[in-house]
């Protein structure tokens, strides 16, 4: 019983901490929009470290490939980020707020949509704020006050953005945002592309261009690049599983030692009755396997009781994501693998302690 409850411990916590981490990665990757290209410098690996000058602006309006809107100019959404550490007891304890100018955000982030209230007007300390914030903060309504820096701001609508990260952030106007916090530049462009196509030819060509020091990437793919959490998470979860799992493994030797140990007289009576070692061994490893398979079926039940199960989980770059839990077909496999691995291990030197057992040292305790 210690070696099923053992095994379906440690087969539990490795399938949930799993299933969070998959579940941020896909939310990551679900985040952002197939025809659009995220543009930063060079060098910055996060928007957070990326800066974009006008003349970069200039450069870029010159490029073949962006869709156009009624005027014939490029959608190209230039923005502004601001991130903070809240203070002490002030909720969401991060914040981050994405400064946009508003025809910009309905053309090039077509996936924001307003679930209630109405846009933000220019240069009015206006937000509008993502569906999962509203729904965990009951103050960041419409309607209500968040104070972003040292300035307190009007939100007035609140949007949905087909699930992906964005929910958990704020928009609010670009220049508006720049002033009351007093930045001083733009942090990135996002920008619609008119195809596949076009979107590698601008990708290329900014590789190339010597007039900037641009890095122009799919929208989608690096919001999945940066789920740092995710990949953290995972890496948590190989490492306090490998931890638990020698426990589990002693904890196994120790049963089927004392098990060995208890049942001499029957090792005794099999050999007497002409029963091989590699037989005797046989028995007792696989009924150690049997045992971590029935380990492994209890931790995957308990870890299947986790699917659909949300957490809040800080990411860089988005704030706080609400994350659902996901825990699939390969990951359950993977789960019963390990705890098979576990029993394997820790069955055989206890097996082949009982198959070494002499006949005449078992029948003595007959």
């Amino acid at each position: 019983m210690f070696t099923v409850v053992g095994i379906g411990f440690v087969v539990w916590i490795f399938v949930m901490v799993m299933s969070v981490a998959q579940g941020l990665e896909k939310k990551m990757s679900d985040t952002g929009e197939t025809d659009n290209v995220l543009i930063t410098t060079k060098d910055a690996q996060y928007e957070f470290s990326s800066v974009i000058e006008s003349s970069d602006l200039n450069v870029l309006k010159t490029y073949e490939g962006f869709k156009k809107d009624a005027k014939g100019r490029p959608l190209l959404s230039v923005e502004t980020l601001f991130g903070a550490q809240q203070a002490q007891g002030v909720e969401p304890p991060i914040l981050f707020v994405r400064g946009v100018d508003a025809d910009r955000l309905e053309q090039v982030h077509s996936i924001v949509k307003l679930k209630s209230g109405r846009m933000f007007h220019p240069l009015s300390r206006e937000v509008i704020v993502g569906a999962v914030l509203a729904e965990k903060y009951p103050h960041m309504r419409e309607g209500g006050l968040v104070k972003i820096g040292k300035v307190e701001w009007k939100i007035v609508g609140v949007f949905e953005a087909q699930g992906g990260a964005f929910e958990s952030i704020l928009y609010t106007d670009r220049q508006d945002l720049k002033t009351q916090l007093k930045l001083t530049r733009d942090f990135s462009v996002t920008a619609k592309v008119e195809s596949p196509q076009a979107l590698r030819m601008i990708v290329e060509g900014l590789e190339q261009d010597k007039r900037v020091s641009l890095r122009a990437r799919a929208e989608q793919a690096y919001y999945s690049d940066q789920s740092q959490t995710g990949k953290q998470m995972a890496i948590l979860a190989y490492i306090v599983s490998l931890i638990m799992a020698v426990g589990a493994v002693f904890g196994a030797v120790n049963t089927m030692y004392a098990a060995v140990a208890g049942r001499s007289r029957e090792i005794g009576t099999l050999r007497a009755l002409g029963f091989q070692q590699s037989q005797i061994l046989k028995a007792f490893f696989l009924e150690c396997l049997v045992l971590s398979i029935l380990g492994g079926f209890v931790g995957c039940i308990l870890g299947l009781a986790t699917a659909g199960a949300h957490f809040d989980l800080p990411e860089q770059g988005v704030g706080l994501l609400r994350v659902r839990a996901i825990p699939t077909g390969n990951l359950l496999g993977g789960g019963m693998a390990f705890a098979i691995l576990m029993g394997a291990i820790g069955g055989y030197f206890p097996a082949r302690a009982a198959s070494k057992l002499e006949i005449v040292q078992a029948l003595r305790k007959i």
